[in-house]
């Protein structure tokens, strides 16, 4: 979504602790968009058998093509966090205690039942009011920005990081067909511009001046005294064995 931005690592941080103590469905839907990187119409796509299997939570989370945003390209298959491992055992957990968990149904059931009393999964309404509630307790600033992809955004940048700046990587982390949508979703630090601006400025760089020894200047009755102790003509004046005697006369000779 366009104008949405990530959220910085503090946000992050907070908005990880607020969940813990969040309603599990509320944890669970937050944790998986915000370490799976998927869309909040691919999340509320999940069902139980996405993550669920043999009496355990899955390795991976792997979406399907039908699943997917344009329905086209390969299967999505991300690894499962700690951290979103540990929310969705205690969702699952709590819902085993009310219903038996069928694979084909959804992760984040709805209060209405679709026909013949089928379970339905929450609307894509529903999960954006919940997730944007969560935002905002925890946004420090620019609060408009936020929205339920801010936090595939804030996948796609720790991605990004983790992997050395690998705009590629990225990219097939998100499910980009291009690496120009990729870009967008990779904010510029405006600090390290300026830090950069000011350091490129070469006017300001303080000169190497050369180390040179305190010269004195000879008066003119000390040249004939240099040239008859050193037996030297007018034209090697300027001899380096002169310096150590008399400092400061190649100085005055030029």
């Amino acid at each position: 979504m366009s104008g949405s931005r990530p959220l910085t690592h503090e946000e992050e941080k907070r908005l990880v602790r607020r969940m813990r103590n969040a309603p599990p469905r509320d944890r669970v839907l937050v944790t998986a968009q915000l370490f799976l990187g998927f869309r909040i119409s691919e999340v509320i796509a999940l069902t139980v058998g996405h993550v669920f299997k043999d009496g355990r939570v899955r390795d991976r989370v792997s979406l399907a093509p039908r699943f997917l945003k344009g329905r086209y390209g390969g299967t999505r298959s991300v690894p499962v966090s700690a951290e979103l491992r540990r929310s969705i055992e205690a969702y699952l957990h709590r819902r085993k205690k009310e219903e038996s968990l069928a694979p084909g149904a959804p992760l984040f059931p709805s209060r209405h039942h679709g026909i013949n009393g089928a379970a339905k999964g929450i609307c894509r309404s529903s999960a954006e009011k919940i997730v944007k509630a969560h935002l905002l307790a925890v946004a420090q600033t620019d609060r408009d920005a936020l929205s339920t992809h801010s936090l595939r955004k804030s996948y796609g940048v720790r991605i990004f990081r983790e992997t050395g700046n690998d705009l590629l990587c990225a990219r097939d982390a998100l499910g980009h067909s291009s690496v120009a949508v990729t870009q967008v979703y990779l904010p510029t630090n405006r600090a390290r511009i300026d830090a950069a601006t000011l350091k490129s400025d070469w006017t300001r760089m303080r000169r190497n001046e050369p180390d040179c020894p305190t010269a004195r200047v000879i008066t003119r009755a000390e040249i004939p005294i240099a040239r008859k102790q050193l037996h030297l003509t007018s034209s090697n004046m300027r001899a380096p064995s002169l310096q150590p005697m008399l400092p400061g006369f190649d100085a005055f000779a030029r």
